[in-house]
């Protein structure tokens, strides 16, 4: 996604994550605040889906300040209500945050999003870009893009999934379509032992050395929903997958909630870096201008984010941005 390609980390930066955690994991160091939290839990988060979603926005920005708002419970406390997510998202605009990620969402009538739709709108014309996951299919449950995510002024996200595929096995034989690969890593193969890695010859140490002999192929996932007219079709697509070690085997956690944060780091480590070159583009600017710039998939129609074309997109001082209209 580029990010690595950009050399900042957050400094500049005030991100949201509203969700079902009021903190960061203990291993987490940053600055935060709590401004929201609609469960007493105790400070700790027994869904868990929070504390993953914010661990892959802290790890690629550690030094912006973080701001958290729980709107989720537990599993039996339920999803994201209406309200919570209103009243979380009024929160971080009125305290200064640059991106709110918003890994959940849920599906709504038109009569329901009327009041939310002139809502969100000021709070983008005001500063907030809202970044969220437009939601997993299921069957007689969720079955069209949700809310807030099919906004119009929000980042909408769904995943795609890249697949690693090598010319040559280990015997220099004709090596077939290898499997889903975590960033470098196969899953085929779950143990974390070296010398497993997809686009690298060998790893050592944490060392790799790169193969020309593997490519990867990046098909949109099929747990994505699918809007039922163009209305809400995705902004971009990011990886689905969120990998969990245990010891010395991977397993895998699935679900566009991990798009949208990965999304997240990715405008982030554009604009901060144009903030410190004295850009400060407007969530109008970033949504289109990461739409412009990314790169397609491999496989398949749509586009995955590029943070260093992102960031190239906003640092001129002579840029001209389009409206939505004329894309």
């Amino acid at each position: 996604l580029g990010i690595a390609d950009v050399d900042t980390t957050g400094t500049d930066l005030t991100i949201g994550i509203a969700d079902s955690c009021c903190s960061p994991p203990k291993d987490c160091e940053v600055e935060y605040e709590t401004k929201v939290d609609k469960f007493d839990h105790h400070g700790q988060d027994p869904y868990g889906h929070g504390t993953r979603v914010t661990r892959i926005i802290t790890k690629m920005l550690p030094d912006a300040d973080y701001q958290f708002y729980r709107i989720v419970g537990n599993r039996r406390e339920g999803a994201c209500q209406h309200p919570a997510l209103l009243q979380a998202m009024y929160t971080a605009w009125m305290n200064g945050v640059d991106i709110l990620n918003v890994s959940g969402g849920y599906e709504a009538t038109e009569n329901r999003e009327l009041p939310s739709e002139r809502e969100i709108t000021k709070f983008a014309d005001h500063g907030l870009t809202t970044v969220s996951a437009l939601g997993n299919y299921i069957k007689d449950v969720v079955t069209e893009p949700t809310f807030p995510a099919k906004h119009p002024d929000v980042i909408g996200v769904s995943g795609y999934e890249p697949y690693c595929n090598s010319d040559k096995d280990n015997n220099g034989g004709e090596k077939p379509h290898q499997g889903y690969t975590f960033g470098s890593k196969s899953a085929n193969n779950t143990s974390t032992a070296d010398n497993n890695y997809c686009g690298y010859g060998s790893c050592q140490d944490g060392v790799c050395t790169a193969s020309e002999e593997c490519s990867l192929t990046e098909t949109t996932w099929d747990g994505n929903v699918t809007p039922s007219d163009n209305s809400a079709s995705p902004d971009v697509y990011a990886p689905v997958r969120y990998p969990v070690e245990n010891g010395n085997r991977v397993t895998r956690k699935s679900g566009t909630s991990y798009s949208a944060p990965l999304v997240v780091a990715t405008i982030g480590a554009a604009l901060d870096d144009a903030k410190q070159a004295g850009r400060d583009p407007s969530p109008k600017e970033l949504q289109i201008q990461l739409k412009k710039t990314g790169t397609p998939l491999t496989a398949d129609d749509g586009y995955k984010p590029n943070a260093a074309n992102l960031l190239t997109a906003l640092k001129p001082d002579d840029l001209s941005v389009p409206s939505l209209e004329e894309e």
